[in-house]
């Protein structure tokens, strides 16, 4: 058995988990965060963790992942390596803990729980993109430098306070926005200390960096990640097929669940955007049937639920999860 296929079966035996898009401005959108810290701390401040991870008990779901924060630097816990160097006041952010209390709300029920980080500096935070200068390769102008080397060593800093103050409670990472045109995706040296920035605190946490709307392992050396990331809108690729029309790129039903020597992860949306939707965009049998194909293969995939600020997911996709928790043998 290979190291990663040891290391990620734990995941692969909860087969699909539940993601929340929980942000100050819609998901990846231009917004520049014009919401108050006030009034971020009193969203915050009103997700009901123990009536929420009942309700993921009640449909199944094996594990559960939340962003962090995204674009505007709004983040949902604190951390306070972020603020020293931010020097915002009021801080964005918020003061309750929420991830915390969501892993062990989650831990209790035998839910696993992981969390989405940007893979930069929030980039429609102008604040923070001067002063942890690790900026966006594409929108942010990122040019491979000294001031560039100093922003990717901060920005690990702050990550890191983050993975050693959850420690194991933190099972997963999901990394957004690698992209190939950014330098610390090709300097091993600056790859390894962000892979030690994610698995700090826990170096069993699974690592997953997103690199595009691809289901496919990072073209980079030295990467480190355990799944694939696995972004996927609104095109839907089949188990045993790729994009490319490579039919062998895809593990085949009964295989390994490895894809290019990582564990085959796939992150989709179950509305009509991410975080957004008042019913599912899928009938339960193509939700189901889905699901189960990326199962088959070994494979795990990660739905993306639209979630209030208090919590509360849409009864429409309760329903649906629930139906997939008995399908898939997963209702407790």
């Amino acid at each position: 058995m290979s190291d990663k296929k040891e290391r990620t079966q734990w995941l692969a035996d909860r087969k699909w988990g539940v993601f929340a898009h929980y942000l100050a401005a819609a998901a990846s959108s231009t917004d520049d965060g014009t919401m108050s810290p006030k009034e971020w701390n009193e969203k915050v401040n009103s997700f009901d963790v123990e009536a929420y991870a009942d309700t993921l008990a009640y449909v199944g779901a094996g594990y559960m992942m939340i962003t962090l924060g995204q674009n505007t630097g709004h983040w949902c816990c604190p951390n306070p390596v972020w603020d020293k160097y931010v020097g915002r006041t009021p801080s964005r952010c918020s003061e309750r803990d929420l991830p915390m209390e969501l892993a062990d709300a989650l831990h209790k029920r035998g839910i696993a729980f992981g969390v989405y980080m940007p893979g930069h500096t929030p980039m429609h935070d102008e604040l923070a993109y001067e002063r942890i200068p690790y900026k966006h390769p594409v929108l942010g102008g990122a040019t491979f430098d000294a001031a560039y080397v100093e922003g990717v060593r901060r920005y690990c800093e702050f990550v890191s306070w983050w993975g050693e103050h959850y420690g194991k409670k933190v099972e997963m990472m999901w990394v957004d926005g690698v992209l190939r045109t950014q330098p610390s995706a090709t300097k091993p040296e600056l790859t390894k200390q962000l892979m030690d920035a994610y698995r700090a605190g826990n170096p069993e946490r699974l690592v997953a960096m997103n690199l595009a709307i691809l289901v496919q392992p990072l073209p980079f050396p030295a990467t480190g990640e355990d799944m694939t990331a696995g972004e996927t809108d609104f095109i839907f690729d089949l188990p045993g097929h790729d994009w490319k029309g490579d039919y062998s790129y895809w593990p085949v039903k009964g295989g390994d669940g490895l894809i290019g020597g990582e564990r085959l992860h796939q992150l989709a949306i179950a509305g009509d955007w991410w975080g957004q939707g008042k019913a599912p965009r899928f009938n339960d049998d193509f939700f189901i049937g889905y699901t189960q194909a990326i199962n088959d293969c070994g494979g795990i995939i990660s739905w993306d639920i639209p979630h209030g600020f208090d919590g509360r997911i849409p009864e429409p996709f309760v329903r649906q999860l629930r139906a997939l928790g008995e399908a898939t043998n997963l209702l407790r």
